[in-house]
């Protein structure tokens, strides 16, 4: 048995035990100590006294660092007196970056609102380092002029008040990207045993106070709170690693870390053999300044999802291993298949210029019972490829008014015919845009057999060839000996269709054959009348 591996690639700066390496900034270098009250991991974290001023204090690395193309450095801030402090555009709180104790770079990251909105005054913040101001959200102050490599970490706090004793704590300040999970096991992957990985697994790990990352928080009862990436299926050195992880019933919440790049959290998932299995698991973006992703490596990992909710997320990237049951994404950014198929879904209001993508017409037809509800901006399902025939099943088009850019189904083709089935769902005549190719919208009728016996099967081909429209091995709806079949096919369809009924042990009924059936143009019911055939045995 594999037990699920938890890391991360955050690489130490300092872990703050010591006042080693510490200076002040505003003044006050004496009031620097080391003590057990704010720290947040490890044993200590460096605190100050900071009253009617703005004050802090910043760590010498002793040498610059140039960041790599995602890290960005976590810091750990504790302010024991958030009553005290400025709002966040005066700077009640700020982490301090730069290239000198007079070149830096003031990052906004509280203030007495937003205090009171959280709840927490202690919350490690991932900055993505830049040497230049902000004058709006989100805010950042210069002082001096700071180099682009920075060797200067630390934090300040503006309070108004009268503070008695030590009110500020810095603890570890580490540099990368965030979480990374290899390993377990999953029965369902047909190994026989199950150890998967989980996000109490992670958290378990992520909240020790020995080493706390800040990347995955559990507020119990099922939420948690995540910053960063958050890869499965691949090392923390970035390859590729095998990785199985189950879970069900929870709610992951994103943290809109303004000072981060916009990609900054991401689900990833990597390696071929990845194997993930949800149930219910629910994805919030706080913010928009970093929504998340949620994206499927090339080496397309198997992800069997069922149900949970995701609100306000970026972009949704998936692969033909990706399966969604039942899942809804509301307010989301655009959602790329490439094969993936959804069943059952709801996309509500997308950001994008289109809702869903396909790649191809066989990648659209594995969209199916799904409902697209626009906002009145955006197109729903978009469909790219070559022109060929194509048959939606069973979706749903609500709020689309069939403009150019606020259509039901964008056939994104420059050239040739696409006739566009219709198998129920919504009539979508009149709403569907077209980059350049013929597209006739074809409606599908439904087509009852009634009053079968059971052990029926059901074949329907189309007229004069082996190509199967529909079919069943074992008609059982309905009741004993009455049994019903139902198939779809576009008005005019001629077909031919085949009954059998012969199971030994039971009574036969001789085979029923019907060439050159025409699909009507409306719904219809046939009632089948099978004879008993005597000469069977």
């Amino acid at each position: 048995m594999a037990a699920p591996s938890y890391t991360e690639d955050l690489t130490d700066i300092t872990l703050a035990e010591s006042v080693t390496g510490w200076a002040a900034l505003g003044g006050g270098a004496s009031g620097l100590a080391i003590g057990v009250d704010y720290a947040m991991e490890g044993t200590y974290c460096v605190d100050k006294q900071i009253t009617a001023a703005e004050k802090g204090h910043i760590f010498d690395n002793g040498s610059t660092i140039t960041p790599g193309a995602s890290e960005h450095f976590w810091v750990w801030v504790f302010l024991a007196t958030p009553g005290q402090a400025d709002t966040r555009q005066n700077r009640g709180l700020t982490v301090a970056i730069g290239t000198a104790t007079t070149a830096y770079n003031k990052f906004h990251v509280e203030g007495k609102e937003t205090y009171g909105a959280i709840a927490r005054v202690a919350r490690c913040y991932p900055i993505r380092y830049v040497a230049t101001s902000n004058a709006s959200h989100p805010y950042r102050t210069l002082v001096g002029s700071p180099g682009a490599n920075p060797q200067w970490f630390g934090a300040l706090s503006n309070i108004t008040g009268t503070v008695k004793s030590s009110n500020l704590g810095v603890d570890a300040i580490r540099r990368g990207t965030g979480a990374y999970l290899t390993a377990g096991e999953l029965i369902s992957a047909g190994d026989g045993t199950d150890n998967p990985g989980t996000f109490d697994g992670f958290a378990a790990v992520d909240n020790v106070s020995t080493a706390r990352w800040g990347i995955l928080t559990s507020f119990g009862g099922g939420i948690f709170e995540l910053q960063g990436r958050f890869v499965v299926g691949q090392n923390n050195a970035g390859t590729a690693t095998l990785a199985r992880f189950k879970d069900s019933n929870k709610t992951i919440l994103l943290v809109d870390t303004f000072h981060s790049q916009t990609d900054f959290t991401q689900f990833i998932f990597d390696h071929a053999s990845t194997r993930v299995e949800w149930t219910n698991i629910n994805i919030t973006a706080l913010g928009t300044i970093n929504p998340g992703k949620f994206i499927v490596n090339a080496n397309n990992s198997t992800l069997i999802i069922s149900g949970g909710t995701y609100t306000g997320i970026g972009i949704t990237t998936l692969r033909s291993n990706s399966s969604f049951t039942g899942t809804t994404w509301r307010s989301t950014d655009q959602i790329t298949l490439n094969g993936a198929t959804m069943t059952g879904c709801t996309v509500d209001s997308n950001t994008a210029a289109s809702a869903v993508v396909a790649a191809t017409p066989a990648g659209a037809e594995l969209v199916t019972g799904t409902t697209f509800i626009s906002d009145g901006t955006g197109n729903g399902l978009e469909i790219g490829g070559t022109a060929t025939d194509i048959t939606l099943s069973d979706l749903i088009f609500t709020g689309y008014s069939g403009t150019s850019t606020n259509a039901a189904v964008f056939v994104n083709i420059g050239s040739g015919v696409v006739n566009l089935n219709i198998s129920g769902g919504t009539d979508i005549t009149g709403n569907v845009r077209t980059a350049g190719a013929t597209v006739n919208v074809i409606s599908a009728v439904s087509v009852t057999f009634d009053k079968m016996k059971d052990n029926s099967e059901v074949r329907v081909y189309l007229t004069g060839t082996a190509t199967e429209v529909a079919g069943i091995e074992d008609a059982t709806a309905g009741s004993v000996d009455n049994r019903s079949f139902t198939w779809s096919a576009a008005p005019t369809t001629v077909v031919d269709y085949v009954i059998h009924n012969f199971l030994s042990g039971s009574t036969i009924y001789k085979s029923i054959r019907v060439n050159g059936y025409t699909a009507p143009t409306a719904a219809a019911t046939i009632d089948v009348q099978q004879q008993l055939d005597r000469n069977a045995t």
